[in-house]
């Protein structure tokens, strides 16, 4: 998480449009404070951006002087970030620490999936026929030639990234359906093993 210290805040966001936000104060009488006093100072704010997000471009401060005055400050971010944590405006507090998740693996028939964060390694002897994508859940699908032996098993994951893991079985094809927390661009690579798809 980003801590930032402010008084007032406007965030822009350019990954492909606009995205402000906006916190204001209005003026106050007296000569040495600004009018409307807000009920309790700023101690923390979080933001969450959309699941398309991934680089924090810009954010802009839009602040009261003690005059009355609207002045602006702008500070260029250009930043990966991870869209699952929201961004915090805070005049207090620590940067929390992010734990990377262990390796989990869930293995049916003669297929083993492997995920670690962006990453699932699909472990099968079975050839790729076509993959793509289907939105509203967004999922990756994979076909692949079948053996005899029907499979059909659904994995519900409580992690990061992948929400769900189903195989079912086809009159041709087994079917690899994996369900996404949000949209992804991918990479599809094959080994001698299996399958590596890393999610961007």
């Amino acid at each position: 998480m980003k801590k930032l210290f402010i008084v007032g805040l406007l965030l822009s966001l350019l990954v492909g449009r606009e995205d402000p936000f906006e916190l204001k104060m209005t003026p106050k009488g007296s000569p040495h404070s600004v009018e409307g006093e807000i009920s309790k100072p700023l101690e923390s704010l979080d933001v969450s951006l959309p699941s398309t997000t991934r680089i924090l471009k810009e954010v802009k401060f839009v602040y009261q002087k003690i005059d009355g005055s609207i002045e602006e400050k702008s500070v260029p971010i250009n930043s990966d970030i991870d869209w699952h944590y929201p961004i915090t405006i805070s005049q207090i507090g620590d940067e929390s620490v992010i734990e990377e998740k262990k390796p989990v693996s869930y293995k049916v028939g003669e297929f083993e999936f492997i995920i670690k964060a962006k990453t699932i390694r699909i472990y099968s002897p079975f050839r790729l026929v076509q993959n793509f994508v289907l939105p509203k859940p967004f999922r990756i699908i994979l076909d692949l030639n079948r053996s005899e032996k029907n499979i059909n098993q659904v994995f519900n994951l409580k992690g990061r990234f992948f929400s769900n893991i189903s195989l079912g079985t086809h009159q041709d094809f087994y079917r690899v359906t994996l369900t996404l927390d949000g949209q992804y661009g991918y990479n599809i690579e094959q080994d001698e093993k299996g399958y590596i798809i890393v999610l961007k």
